[in-house]
């Protein structure tokens, strides 16, 4: 794992966004992709623009089965997100090591849930 220094090394930008649109794209030279849409960014680190998309590898196949690549996170419509973006060459995704955290609310606190739940 990753030291905290390491981490931030490999950061671009820290930004919070709703996902506002979740679709897939196909191409029969690069497969199929997912493309989502954060709304309402800002950036806790770095820059970032107000709607911004990141464009992720797996997605829907012309046939309807679904490819699901390991290490890209998963993101739900409507819920809010922390992302980590690199600043560095990626293949997968530009969120780095899966540091995509939904936003939820318990006991009147915000609290950032990662992809295992915790």
């Amino acid at each position: 794992m990753d030291s905290l220094l390491s981490l931030f090394d490999q950061t671009a930008s820290v930004v919070e966004g709703e996902v506002t649109d979740v679709r897939s794209e196909y191409s029969p030279r690069t497969g199929p992709w997912t493309v989502v849409t954060l709304g309402n960014v800002r950036a806790h680190l770095g820059a970032a623009p107000r709607e911004l998309r990141l464009k992720q590898a797996g997605g829907v196949l012309p046939d309807g089965r679904q490819l699901v690549v390991s290490h890209v996170p998963r993101f739900v419509r409507g819920a809010r997100y922390v992302v980590f973006l690199r600043n560095t060459g990626w293949s997968l995704s530009p969120v780095l090591d899966e540091h995509a955290f939904r936003v939820e609310s318990v006991a009147g606190r915000e609290v950032l849930v990662g992809a295992e739940g915790g």
